[in-house]
């Protein structure tokens, strides 16, 4: 009989000790899908910006040579960051390098890492804006430039 109850209170247990297990693990892909889902509509709502921006009439290019800027890194070699590049690359502002974890050249732009020595320009674009607070004390660290997030020259255009 003991036998019995102590391999029900065992199972019961097992069960309870499974479900918190599973419950713990499907929070944080939860999480995760849901931290995923923002950066996107982020993503999209600044896109959006930039395509009724130029609709308008407003071009990147001109607003940084407005603000007195001619030579900028690209932070963020993403979607983002090549859309923001390919738009600039035959203007007056010189893409002077991207930054991005892996170092390498991607479509004729030499990339950097933050661990290598960042040559002086302007300003950096930031184009992951879901991270820009982090990513932003990183480059203060090692730049002497205006950091600015592409939303913010979104919003600002």
């Amino acid at each position: 009989m003991k036998k019995i109850v102590f391999s029900a209170i065992t199972l019961v247990i097992g069960f309870f000790a499974g479900v918190i297990i599973v419950w713990n693990y499907l929070d944080k892909i939860i999480e995760q899908v849901e931290n995923l889902s923002d950066k996107h509509l982020k993503l999209f709502k600044i896109m959006d910006m930039w395509v009724t921006n130029y609709q308008k009439d407003k071009r990147i290019d001109q607003y940084l040579q407005d603000k007195g800027i001619n030579k900028i890194a690209i932070y963020g070699m993403g979607i983002a960051g090549m859309t923001l590049y390919q738009e600039l690359k035959n203007s007056k502002v010189d893409v002077c390098y991207g930054i991005d974890q892996s170092d390498k050249i991607i479509n004729g732009i030499n990339v950097l890492s933050l661990d290598d020595q960042l040559p002086e320009v302007d300003a950096v674009i930031v184009t992951p804006v879901t991270a820009f607070s982090d990513i932003s004390i990183n480059l203060e660290k090692k730049m002497k430039c205006e950091i600015m997030s592409l939303e913010e020259v979104m919003l600002d255009m």
